[in-house]
């Protein structure tokens, strides 16, 4: 009988054990496993259906036990005579973004919200209908190398703690991560409409990254953007303000963010540090600056500079202050002139008017082309802006830059199933396609709903790179206009010599002429 019960009571500890295992978040047992856990002892992302199109969001899609399904990216890509240029890989935008639940969505396609949001496409609904899978996944099941993360300021842990679209949308089996709550910069799009994640805080989604390249150090440099916000989708509005004063409960108000100063640009600085403590597994500006006058020196062939061979700077990350207004970029070089000492590199829209600053060597080719919405986009406008706008990333990329280029932008060309903005990224060299839809062949259809429809409709539309050595999944590939416009060069010795790719000229090439 004593025995029976010793038993028992074994089973019950196991049991509990178990229990505990199970409640706790994925990141959490990755990050609790430490340095040594790998991918493939951690369970698979969440495999998520995408939230419809101006409607209800469909139920997630049940998790899925086990290691990412194969074949898995490969980084075995032999760039040995290549520099970090000379790459052209797959990225993701708001690379932890999850659609707000299905009661906010109905809620911001509502009359009344549609008008105060007063027609702006940034913050149209359908804008927000897309899931990612979890960051793992994307590292090791889709090739992603390249993240962007929001930046909002929280130093009290109370921006999104409780999100007012909930109350007004009448939502309550929607249960917070602890995250919200806590103290440091957060990753969502919105405080209060659109603020679901896969992992809420800055710290977090890098400790992730952190936690996969440490396992796997032979891969090609991960770059990260990090872009801080201040604005929110409604901002300080009245009428939504009233409407949440007569909601029953705690009185409460549309978060208000807090703005963001060259101090605070530090803090983002030391919460990369607080993950990513050993300082040469980050490719720094000034590791590149040397002797050179600018970072654009340092980096551009034209004026005899060359940015650092691949081999050199595997298993690194790379960090890049996304300075989308012209305010953060030079807040952070009023810290670090020319960026010698700094941490991030800085980048600044490539298809705008301001002057780019010599210590840039990141431009940002992102935004609508065609038309902001679904509903003003054309298939031959966008043929147009398609064409001119790549133009400018072909001859950034001849420059020496290094360029994000938005094969997708809000959901409206997944909407459209239209793809010639992908393939002139592609095509043009963009070093980093950047998309809200990776390849997701190994996951569940996207579902859409079109708005004002009962039909639901699917898309296929997903991005991924050409398949270059002999078929084989690789995270990345030779870049096809610094490779010395010939991507066959894709060998085992690299992506064309230094000779080579020193007889490129900044001026584009005629039309058609780039091989892909």
């Amino acid at each position: 009988m004593g025995r029976s019960l010793a038993t028992q009571a074994c089973l019950l500890v196991l049991l509990c054990s178990a229990t505990a295992w199970a409640k706790n978040s994925r990141w959490e047992r990755v990050l609790q496993a430490g340095a040594d856990a790998t991918v493939a002892q951690a369970p698979a992302a969440p495999a998520v259906s995408s939230g419809p199109l101006g409607g209800m969001a469909p139920a997630p899609a049940p998790m899925m036990d086990g290691p990412p399904p194969l074949p898995k990216a490969s980084d075995a890509l032999a760039l040995t005579n290549s520099t970090l240029n000379q790459l052209q890989t797959l990225g993701t935008y708001q690379s932890d973004h999850v659609t707000p639940p299905m009661g906010v969505m109905k809620l911001l396609n509502s009359s009344s919200y549609q008008q105060a949001l007063g027609g702006n496409p940034y913050y149209a609904p359908e804008s927000f209908q897309y899931t990612l899978p979890d960051i793992f996944f994307q590292l090791d099941a889709l090739g992603i190398r390249q993240f962007h993360f929001n930046a909002w300021k929280d130093p009290n842990g109370t921006l999104a703690s409780s999100p007012a679209g909930l109350k007004l949308a009448g939502v309550t089996n929607v249960t917070l991560d602890p995250k919200y709550s806590y103290f440091g910069y957060k990753t969502f799009g919105d405080p209060d409409f659109d603020f679901q994640s896969s992992c809420v805080t800055v710290e977090t989604c890098l400790q992730l990254i952190q936690s996969w390249s440490v396992n796997h150090t032979d891969h090609i440099p991960i770059t990260v953007y990090l872009e801080p916000r201040e604005t929110t989708i409604f901002g300080n509005s009245a009428s939504i303000n009233q409407q949440l004063a007569s909601q029953p409960g705690n009185p409460q108000q549309l978060a208000v963010p807090y703005p963001i100063g060259a101090d605070d640009l530090i803090e983002l600085q030391n919460t990369v540090y607080r993950v990513f403590t050993n300082q040469s597994d980050v490719i720094l500006p000034g590791s590149l600056l040397g002797n050179y006058s600018s970072l654009q020196a340092a980096t551009q062939n034209g004026v005899g500079g060359s940015w650092p061979m691949m081999d050199d700077n595997r298993g690194k990350v790379l960090f890049v202050l996304v300075d989308s207004t012209g305010k953060y970029g030079p807040l952070y070089r009023q810290q670090f002139p020319d960026l010698r000492n700094a941490t991030f590199f800085v980048s600044q829209p490539g298809n705008g008017n301001a002057t780019v600053d010599n210590s840039t060597v990141f431009l940002d080719f992102l935004g609508p082309l065609g038309g902001s919405t679904v509903a003003t986009w054309t298939n031959k406008s966008a043929n147009a802006a398609v064409k001119k706008d790549m133009a400018s990333v072909q001859d950034a990329v001849r420059k020496g830059y290094m360029t994000r280029v938005a094969a997708d932008w809000q959901t409206v060309e997944a909407r459209e199933n239209y793809y010639n903005r992908s393939l002139g990224a592609i095509k043009a060299g963009g070093n980093f396609i950047q998309t809200s839809f990776p390849n997701v062949a190994q996951l569940p259809t996207f579902a859409y709903s079109v708005k004002g429809s009962s039909n639901t409709t699917y898309t296929s539309y997903t991005i991924s790179l050409p398949l270059r050595l002999g078929g084989a999944f690789n995270a990345g590939r030779c870049n096809p206009q610094t490779s010395a416009g010939i991507v066959a060069n894709e060998t085992a010795s690299g992506c064309g010599s230094a000779a080579d790719n020193a007889l490129l000229t900044p001026a584009p090439a005629p039309a058609g002429a780039a091989s892909t």
